[in-house]
């Protein structure tokens, strides 16, 4: 299985995880900390996380490349919530402003 963790270190980390511990499987550096728990998309192959540098990034689960970014303007401390509407996937989250 894969763990998302966000850090003070301004990193996002996938790590894989198995019976002989925890290895890295990609990493990606935003300008702020990231103290939210990663959003896993119920409908696509992805993963969006929260910053304290104002956006919220959307990247590809298995090679973490980066789809998307939206600016919020503001930190993102929420978490990132998904629910499913019909055929579309909405995401919520609160910012500072």
């Amino acid at each position: 299985s894969t763990l998302f963790i966000g850090s003070e270190d301004r990193h996002f980390y996938a790590l894989r995880y198995g019976g002989e511990g925890a290895n890295s499987l990609w990493s990606y550096k935003t300008e702020g900390a990231i103290r939210s728990k990663a959003c896993v998309s119920q409908k696509g192959n992805f993963v969006l996380i929260g910053s304290l540098d104002g956006f919220v990034y959307c990247f590809e689960r298995v090679n973490g490349n980066l789809i998307w970014s939206f600016p919020a303007r503001s930190a993102v401390h929420s978490d990132i919530v998904s629910y499913v509407l019909g055929n579309a996937e909405f995401f919520l989250f609160g910012s500072d402003d």
